[in-house]
């Protein structure tokens, strides 16, 4: 039972008959699997007027009331009620009572998606100041975003179940998960995009319709904040602005970063290429880092590298100072289309 429908149950207090709990799922579809539809009161004037949204892919739905003690429900229905894309339907219920109490009258309207819709119900971003605030009309957003982020976490809500939502980088299928009190219909899921220290990148949110028959996009620009002058490379480990890298790695002044060396078993690389000291246990021989006898070679970096203490400081506030830089590359690659379509 999800916490809309335990809504229903709490705000039963009559003097009267009153329903005990209130549900609905929708019917279920070929391979037997029925999922649950939330219901949240209507907002209208009437006391028992309750709504419930179903999603385009679901053909209809099964509504399950308990009366309480001493009640029964007339009016339930005993079997799946249909209803077209688009169209709704109202149910009234009514609870009498088998010992004198005063009857209650509920009424469920029930609508279903007509599949067309391309809006997100909400989006929020970690890490990241939006302008303006989210709003499922609009379709275009500033996004700045924190030095200490080095990917754009967006968390979404749909619509519609059937929707597909992606980016150029990732594509993500919203799922049917548990929350503590029971299923709910609509659940949040993540996409990610990587942003380079000091960038400015494009991201194209898509939304593809239910019923496929059309695609909306969501543009955000985003920035993120370069490190202070003082603080000038981005550590990417301990995720903080530091005037100097921990051994192992040499301050990449193109990108900002501490950048891993490029020679094996390096300690001190000043341009990346160019070793000057070896880890310990390493000696140099051949313009090579090699082990010393008795030093195991396939020790890992974050054994030979361990962080230490440096004078990095985490960076106060969303903005230092946004400059351009060259676009960084993608955290992962997928099309948009869902894992089971292929016409898109």
């Amino acid at each position: 039972m999800s916490w809309a429908q335990l809504l229903v149950v709490f705000s039963t207090a009559a003097t009267g008959c009153g329903l005990r709990t209130l549900f609905l799922r929708s019917t279920a579809d070929g391979s037997g699997a029925a999922m649950p539809v939330d219901v949240a009161p209507s907002g209208s004037a009437a006391p028992w007027a309750y709504r419930a949204q179903l999603d385009y892919n679901m053909q209809g739905f099964v509504i399950i009331a308990e009366a309480e003690t001493g009640c029964k429900v007339v009016g339930l229905p005993t079997s799946s009620t249909s209803i077209d894309p688009g169209s709704n339907i109202s149910l009234p219920l009514r609870v009498v009572s088998t010992e004198g109490k005063p009857p209650s009258t509920y009424s469920v309207a029930v609508a279903r998606s007509a599949g067309s819709s391309t809006k997100l119900a909400s989006l929020v971003m970690d890490g990241a100041f939006i302008v303006p605030g989210f709003q499922p009309d609009t379709r275009s957003y500033d996004v700045f975003l924190d030095v200490a982020q080095d990917v754009l976490t967006l968390r979404y809500v749909v619509e519609d179940n059937g929707q597909a939502v992606g980016v150029q980088a990732g594509l993500s299928r919203p799922g049917r998960r548990t929350a503590v009190v029971g299923e709910i219909q609509y659940v949040e899921d993540v996409l990610e995009v990587a942003v380079d220290v000091g960038g400015r990148r494009l991201v194209s949110v898509e939304v593809r319709a239910a019923d496929r028959s059309q695609t909306g996009v969501y543009l955000l620009q985003v920035q993120r904040s370069r490190c202070p002058p003082e603080r000038k490379f981005f550590d990417g480990q301990s995720l903080v602005c530091s005037d100097v890298c921990n051994s192992g790695f040499f301050g990449n002044m193109e990108t900002g970063r501490c950048t891993p060396c490029l020679p094996q078993f390096c300690a001190v690389c000043p341009t990346g290429s160019t070793c000057e000291q070896c880890a310990p246990g390493f000696q140099f021989r051949a313009e090579r880092c090699t082990a010393e006898q008795g030093v195991q070679t396939t020790t890992s970096a974050a054994t030979i590298f361990p962080l230490v203490p440096s004078t990095a400081v985490a960076v106060v506030g969303l903005f230092v100072g946004i400059c351009v830089a060259r676009r960084c590359g993608c955290s992962k690659t997928a099309s948009l289309s869902e894992s089971e379509d292929s016409d898109y």
